[in-house]
């Protein structure tokens, strides 16, 4: 039986995540079970600013530069023996995106890289373990600044994809250019796919707040026509308004809205009627990533 800790950094368009887990694994032919030791949110909207114009302001560093400093001394009370972290939509369009993950990466030791979108698709599937693979499976993970899309047969990979079309940057850019090849990207890609019955597996921070809204249990099917009704009841709403209905926090009040939009939109393209969502995201795929990792050393 072996112990490992690792340490997950997913700076995200519209926040910043920490994930610290222990791993335990007694031999290579078991799954490693990952158990969470503390997990750290941060709504930085650091795409915001990248999606209006391209590139992050000195106070969108300098707010970014406290946060990883706060990392960096929770992992010296934590002492993690692996850490690795990944930067995404808006760190890939911002015209200083990489030059400022290199500039705090060096100053707080932090091992932070900018990954592509199809990177950021494969981590999302990692999250999820091989026995829930059954079916023909659409994966939907919306986030801030991209959406990705992964489909399988069973444990069969048929094609995957990451589009920029996300909800801060839908937003941002409500009618821009962007946001009309999002969705044709997405289209397309949809097109493309067997036309059989879908199950849509959704992630992503804005989609994981449905069941608290609806009041449902975690992990319950949701039908699509209660989504959209969501959808309908927040368009006209303020942030403000949403908050108090809703008990949202205030950057989940600002970014829901455009985020069900997407989501709805996709189930329709798709003709599934119904949505799984399972508690892990992008960051939890990391870990396990590293907790695999660590198993076949």
């Amino acid at each position: 039986m072996r112990n490992r800790r690792v340490a997950a950094i997913d700076a995200g368009s519209n926040a910043i995540r920490l994930l610290v887990a222990d791993v335990v694994a007694s031999d290579q032919t078991q799954q490693p079970l990952v158990k969470k030791v503390g997990f750290y949110r941060v709504p930085l909207a650091m795409g915001e600013s990248v999606f209006r114009c391209g590139m992050m302001t000195d106070e969108d560093v300098d707010r970014l530069r406290h946060v990883m400093w706060g990392i960096h001394h929770w992992l010296q009370v934590l002492r993690p023996d692996e850490c690795q972290g990944v930067a995404t939509s808006a760190f890939r369009d911002a015209q200083n995106g990489e030059a400022v993950i290199e500039t705090l990466g060096m100053e707080t030791g932090l091992p932070l890289r900018v990954i592509s979108g199809l990177e950021e698709a494969q981590l999302i599937v990692k999250a999820f373990p091989p026995t829930a693979w059954t079916g023909y499976r659409l994966y939907v993970d919306i986030g801030g600044g991209s959406t990705e899309l992964t489909a399988f047969d069973g444990d069969r990979l048929l094609a995957q994809t990451s589009v920029p079309l996300g909800a801060l940057r839908l937003l941002n850019q409500p009618d821009g250019e962007d946001a009309m090849t999002g969705f044709d990207s997405v289209y397309r890609f949809i097109q493309g796919l067997p036309i059989v019955k879908w199950s849509v597996v959704g992630t992503g921070g804005n989609v994981s707040k449905l069941p608290s809204i609806l009041g449902i249990k975690d992990g319950e099917l949701i039908r699509l026509k209660k989504i959209r009704m969501i959808w309908e009841t927040l368009k006209p709403m303020t942030p403000t308004e949403r908050m108090l209905l809703y008990s949202l926090k205030p950057d989940r009040a600002t970014s829901i809205e455009p985020a069900l939009h997407i989501l709805t939109t996709i189930m329709t393209w798709v003709r599934a009627n119904e949505l799984q969502i399972p508690k892990c995201g992008r960051v939890d795929g990391l870990a396990m990533s590293m907790s695999t990792m660590a198993c076949s050393v």
